[in-house]
C-alpha cells in the first residue's frame, strides 16, 4: 500500500517529516544586510527598463526634466523671437539625454549597492517601506553622482543638446546665457535623473515589500521573521 504524501509532510516508517525550513535559525548581520543589497538590486532591475526607454522621462511628469533654471528666465524672449521650437527641442534632447544615461549607469549603481555597508542592518529593515533606498541614497548619492558625471555628458552629447544649445545662442543673438551654461546643463541633467532612480527606486522597494512574489527566498525568510 502507499503511503500519503500531502500537504508537504512525508511519512515513512510510521515517522512524519517536515519539509525543511529555508530560513537559518538566527537572522546575523550580514545575512540581513545581504537582504537589503538583494532588496536594492531587485528595486533597480525594476527600474532600469521603466526610465531606459524612449519617453521614460519625456512621457512622464513626475520624472520629465524642464530646461534649466538660466533657460526658464529667458523663456518668454526667446519664444517672443520666435524661438519656442528650438526650446521644445532643447528640452527634448535633456530628456532623451536623461533616457539614455539610466541603461548606461547600471554598473554604477551595482557596485554602489554592492559596497552598501549597514551598521544596524535590522533597524534599517524595518525603518519602513522605503527605508532600504533611503539609506541607500543618503550613503552613495555623492559617490553616484561623480561617477555619472562624464556618462551624462556623453549622454547629452549623444542626444544632440549641446547642437540645440549651439542653434539656440546661434539663432537668437543677444540673449544673456552663460559660457559656463554647458556645464550647467550637465549638472542639470544629472541631478534630475538621480532624482528619478532614487525616487523609482524607492516605489519599487515599496512594490517588492508588499508582494511576496517578488520576493527571493533570502527576502521571504526577512519578511517571515521581522515583520
Amino acid at each position: 500500500m502507499a503511503l500519503p504524501v500531502a500537504l508537504g509532510l512525508v511519512f515513512t516508517s510510521g515517522c512524519q517529516t517536515l519539509a525543511p525550513d529555508p530560513c537559518p535559525s538566527s537572522l546575523t548581520g550580514s545575512y540581513i544586510s545581504e537582504g537589503l543589497r538583494e532588496l536594492l538590486f531587485l528595486a533597480m532591475e525594476r527600474i532600469i527598463g521603466q526610465l531606459g526607454r524612449t519617453d521614460g522621462f519625456y512621457g512622464d511628469g513626475s520624472v520629465r526634466v524642464p530646461l534649466p533654471e538660466t533657460l526658464q528666465r529667458t523663456r518668454s524672449v526667446v519664444q517672443a523671437l520666435g524661438g519656442a521650437g528650438t526650446l521644445a527641442d532643447l528640452e527634448l534632447s535633456l530628456n532623451r539625454a536623461a533616457e539614455d544615461t539610466v541603461p548606461r549607469a547600471r554598473g554604477t549603481l551595482e557596485n554602489a549597492i554592492a559596497r552598501l555597508q549597514f551598521q544596524d542592518p535590522e533597524s534599517v529593515f524595518r525603518a519602513g517601506e522605503r527605508s532600504a533606498s533611503r539609506y541607500f541614497r543618503e550613503q552613495a548619492v555623492r559617490p553616484i553622482s561623480l561617477e555619472l558625471q562624464p556618462v551624462v555628458e556623453q549622454s547629452l552629447a549623444n542626444a544632440g543638446a549641446f547642437r540645440a544649445f549651439d542653434d539656440l545662442t546661434t539663432r537668437y543673438v543677444g540673449i544673456a546665457l552663460p559660457r559656463q551654461f554647458q556645464s550647467e546643463m550637465i549638472g542639470h541633467v544629472l541631478q534630475e535623473a538621480l532624482e528619478a532612480i532614487f525616487d523609482y527606486m524607492a516605489r519599487e522597494e515599496s512594490i517588492i515589500r508588499s508582494d511576496p512574489a517578488l520576493r527571493s527566498q533570502r527576502l521571504q525568510c526577512l519578511f517571515s521573521r521581522l515583520t
